[in-house]
């Protein structure tokens, strides 16, 4: 017997050893969180297809679809398992009515309700020849003293002696290496102080097939707590097993369990703020969902930590809306500016009469575009300051999208582009020959052509503006976004290409 024993033991510890990667189970955690509704969206279609074959039956043949559904609702709603209960003991056989009776004192615990739980339990007188009944009798005593224990004024000493006899009794009446054996041999070697069995037992639980998800998460979670009592392991193993219990629980859309709300403690304490946040929220809307009284019990202590991450988001997200109205604003008002100068810039190069525009360019026409390209300048000088402050602000907050749509800098790129085409056009309006006669003061083999589109190349947008009677070379790199070398650059490539150099800008400004 003793050789037996140390080789399960063995076998478990090896089992043990092959963890997956945590990284991975972390991994598998995120993603059962992020589908947490589809998955108890599932089990709830399971339970209406139940309710569907019920409603064909007639009444009196209804009780074991009463206790499936009530079963099935034991992890999801529990006001909703005990409805079903009280319905199928109404209508059911007194075999299928007992068992009803069992579940709801599994329930109420559940529900805040444990003294009446506990009456009702010790109420029961199972048929002791029913091998089937005294196996549920027994299982139903032991889950329901371990949700008493120790809430709900049941004493410790009680709650855990009647456990530990449940969980004895079950011992000898599950089939061997079966989950459920496995469970109840945990539980009792639990309660007698022999951690290796225990374990022994769990790991084994952990590797059956024919474990439920429910008995996984619950086993899970005792190893998790094992690992802490009997700190056999670093805080790593204890995390895996937790989040091996919350993914059970997610995964299969189970609302009653304690895996997630152990995670989002265990994370909290590891300062993993975000995702413990998020698995607190989680923990709260299944406890809710479910009307669990326990788990809302073991949450309150933490409603604090809730409390102080939700205050911490409105703050963050208040500064993003006040940011986002702030250059909304401010764009809305450049664009009304921008567009009221191109009208009035518009409106006076069409007034103007054909023989005008190749005789002369008005003074108040000269003023006006010089205006429009301060105007625009300065507007594109206030936007990037504006751009580098918010992009500062957010970088602190961590407001990744929003950074990343402030940072492309695509506004600026438009303002650009609506500048640059309406230069070309009110050019090449008030000069429709102004390529011509730049090209006759170059030399034949080097002169410049429109792009593609038709529209000024750099170099005819710098002679443009110098025909404008704009010679800063820094009020010219202003306008046209440039560096003050580029625009130096340009100007002697050109000087290089004209057929009198000397006297090549005044030759500019005299064109008409």
């Amino acid at each position: 017997m003793l050789f037996a024993i140390n080789a399960i033991v063995s076998a478990s510890q090896d089992k043990a050893i092959q963890l997956v990667p945590l990284e991975s189970v972390m991994s598998m955690f995120d993603q059962e969180l992020a589908q947490r509704t589809e998955s108890i969206v599932r089990s709830k279609s399971r339970i209406d297809s139940m309710k569907l074959k019920c409603a064909s039956l007639p009444e009196n043949e209804r009780g074991g679809v009463y206790y499936e559904i009530a079963e099935a609702y034991s992890t999801l709603q529990v006001d909703s398992a005990m409805y079903y209960c009280v319905r199928m003991m109404s209508v059911a056989d007194s075999v299928v009515a007992e068992k009803g009776e069992l579940l709801l004192c599994r329930m109420l615990p559940l529900a805040g309700r444990g003294g009446e739980a506990v009456r009702l339990y010790e109420g029961f007188v199972p048929d002791s020849t029913d091998r089937d009944m005294m196996t549920l009798y027994h299982a139903t005593g032991e889950m329901m003293y371990r949700s008493l224990w120790p809430l709900y004024g049941v004493t410790v000493d009680t709650a855990s002696t009647c456990w530990k006899s449940h969980s004895a009794a079950l011992m000898e009446v599950y089939a061997d290496r079966s989950p459920e054996r496995c469970m109840s041999s945990a539980l009792y070697y639990y309660n007698s102080g022999k951690p290796t069995m225990e374990s022994a037992n769990l790991i084994d639980l952990s590797y059956s097939s024919a474990s439920s998800a429910l008995l996984r998460s619950r086993g899970a979670l005792m190893l998790a707590d094992l690992c802490r009592r009997e700190h056999v392991s670093d805080s790593d193993e204890e995390l895996h097993y937790l989040l091996q219990s919350a993914v059970n629980e997610l995964r299969h859309g189970i609302t009653t369990g304690e895996g997630l709300m152990h995670v989002a403690v265990f994370l909290q304490k590891q300062g993993d703020t975000d995702r413990a946040y998020r698995a607190m929220v989680a923990a709260l809307a299944n406890a809710s969902y479910a009307d669990d009284y326990r788990a809302m019990s073991l949450l309150m202590p933490h409603i604090g930590f809730l409390q102080d991450c939700t205050d911490e988001r409105m703050d963050r997200l208040h500064v993003v809306i006040w940011v986002c109205c702030l250059a909304v604003a401010l764009l809305v008002v450049a664009l009304v500016w921008l567009w009221l100068r191109k009208r009035r810039l518009e409106g006076v190069v069409a007034s103007m009469s054909e023989s005008d525009r190749r005789d002369k360019l008005s003074d108040s026409l000269r003023e006006f575009t010089v205006d429009y390209l301060n105007l625009h300048a300065a507007i594109t000088e206030k936007y990037e300051d504006m751009l580098r402050t918010i992009r500062r602000k957010l970088s602190a907050g961590q407001i990744d999208d929003l950074h990343r749509m402030l940072k492309s800098g695509n506004l600026m790129n438009d303002q650009a582009v609506l500048f640059n085409n309406t230069f070309d056009r009110t050019t090449l309006s008030i000069f429709p020959d102004f390529v011509e006669q730049i090209n006759a003061l170059l030399i034949p083999d080097r002169r410049i052509s429109l792009t593609e589109d038709g529209q000024l190349t750099t170099e005819l947008r710098i002679l443009a503006l110098a025909r404008l009677g704009i010679d800063d070379a820094a009020m010219i790199a202003r306008f046209l976004g440039l560096s003050l070398n580029t625009i130096y650059t340009y100007r002697n490539r050109l000087r290089s290409r004209a057929l009198s150099r000397d006297d090549f800008m005044a030759q500019i400004r005299a064109i008409r």
